[in-house]
């Protein structure tokens, strides 16, 4: 039960496919009218749901979701994700929260400058994939402790051009033997903000000197 107004109550068995799903949205749409389209705020929903392993939401048109503040926070038993859209959410604020996701996803994240917390404690986290972030020059992204106390091994070359505020964004990621070479702004005026970046990070024994900081 998705618990929003516009949703019908199916149980489908646990080996269900992202296709079953889809077939299983259509059947309800077709006999009472349920529409598979969540939309505005969802922030805190599916908070603490130590029952969410491999959710089916691949079915689903997540686009019309602006805010996931905490939405999957806290879901200790998650242990991956699909790849859906969010692109127009407004608020990552520990939206992954202490999760046990093994391998994040390629995701569409452009639409926020809020990432505190987002994936921070997710101890089994060992791959990141190559998210979208907002390269508008009107944003300034607040990554503080975003990826704090991961499992990450390494990390991505990603376009972080418009993230000003990188406090402890990777400290304690004690698995991490190597950092990728991502993007970061080079504007004098942005004023970023990395202190205690990789605090603690024990196990990085070396780190790319042609990486502009």
């Amino acid at each position: 039960n998705f618990g929003i107004d516009l949703y019908a109550y199916l149980l489908l068995p646990a080996a269900t496919t992202d296709s079953d799903v889809v077939n299983a949205i259509a059947y309800l749409d077709s006999q009472t009218g349920a529409t598979r389209n969540p939309t505005g705020d969802l922030s805190s929903y599916f908070r603490k749901r130590a029952d969410l392993v491999a959710p089916k939401f691949s079915g689903i048109d997540w686009g019309g979701v602006t805010n996931t503040y905490y939405m999957w926070g806290n879901c200790s038993s998650l242990t991956s994700f699909p790849s859906i859209d969010l692109s127009n959410s407004t608020d990552f604020d520990y939206t992954w929260y202490n999760t046990s996701i093994t391998s994040f996803p390629k995701l569409d994240l452009s639409g926020s400058v809020k990432f505190g917390n987002t994936w921070r404690n997710n101890l089994n986290l060992a791959t990141f994939g190559n998210c979208t972030f907002s390269t508008d020059a009107d944003d300034d992204i607040n990554f503080t402790d975003a990826w704090r106390g991961t499992g990450l091994t390494t990390f991505p070359s990603l376009d972080l051009s418009r993230g000003v505020t990188f406090l402890r964004s990777f400290e304690a990621c004690a698995s991490m033997t190597s950092f990728g070479v991502p993007t970061f702004s080079t504007t004098a005026s942005d004023d970023l903000n990395f202190q205690e970046c990789w605090k603690d990070c024990t196990a990085l024994t070396s780190f790319p000197s042609y990486l502009n900081l």
